[in-house]
């Protein structure tokens, strides 16, 4: 989390071990303490931790991955830009935004690439397994919303369309633009959860529902035989 990484046991309501970050470690100039931070992040960019058998991952808001032994809080390892860079073989890339989750012992990173990250390789390299480019800002603008990931697709939102990528290959599938709503605006990006015949998404001013035709006309002829 921010500024330090713990494990509490629920049952006994205890600390079992506290780690401070990097960014808890940076020195300050004296005159900002106490000062607000006008630095804004939604909340859709602050990570939930990720379990992955004996493993704890944890990513901090414009900071590093950090792979933790979840039982003794020992730091495996603290993975940046660079190393990620590194690892697809490139000097530099854009910043990982959130961990979209862990899938067959990959960390699935979205940012500007899109990785994935071997978590059984962890102890003794940075490995991607693949990795997919973001769209450029003109065609989809920037991120916005919480990504879902389910076993076969991976689905991105951007100001001005869905991104979908094959989690396994590390293939982009889809990119597909917000449709228009009844009154024939254009819809708006938010968080994602994808059910059997939707993707729903929530912002701050609706939640919406979407489906292909095909879904919607399968399901509408159901539930008319039923009836």
């Amino acid at each position: 989390g921010q500024r330090a990484d713990c494990a509490v046991d629920a049952n006994a309501g205890r600390i079992l071990w506290l780690q401070i970050t990097e960014s808890a470690r940076k020195q300050r100039n004296p005159n900002e303490m106490g000062q607000p931070n006008f630095e804004f992040n939604p909340s859709w960019k602050f990570d939930p931790p990720q379990v992955d058998g004996d493993k704890l991952i944890t990513h901090e808001t414009g900071g590093n991955v950090r792979v933790y032994d979840r039982w003794n809080g020992r730091l495996i390892r603290s993975v940046g830009r660079t190393d990620l860079a590194k690892s697809i073989g490139r000097t530099e890339i854009g910043a990982i935004e959130v961990m979209a989750g862990v899938i067959d012992h990959h960390l699935i990173l979205v940012g500007s690439p899109i990785l994935s990250l071997d978590l059984d390789k962890i102890e003794k390299s940075v490995a991607t397994s693949w990795s997919v480019d973001a769209p450029s800002s003109m065609d989809a603008g920037k991120m916005q919303g919480r990504p879902f990931l389910a076993s076969s697709v991976l689905y991105v939102p951007y100001e001005k369309g869905l991104m979908m990528v094959n989690p396994k290959l590390g293939q982009q599938t889809d990119f597909s633009l917000w449709p228009k709503n009844e009154k024939n605006e254009n819809g708006k990006p938010g968080n994602i959860l994808v059910t059997s015949e939707q993707i729903i998404v929530v912002n701050e001013s609706e939640v919406a529902g979407y489906a292909r035709w095909e879904t919607a006309r399968e399901n509408r002829l159901a539930r008319i035989r039923q009836d």
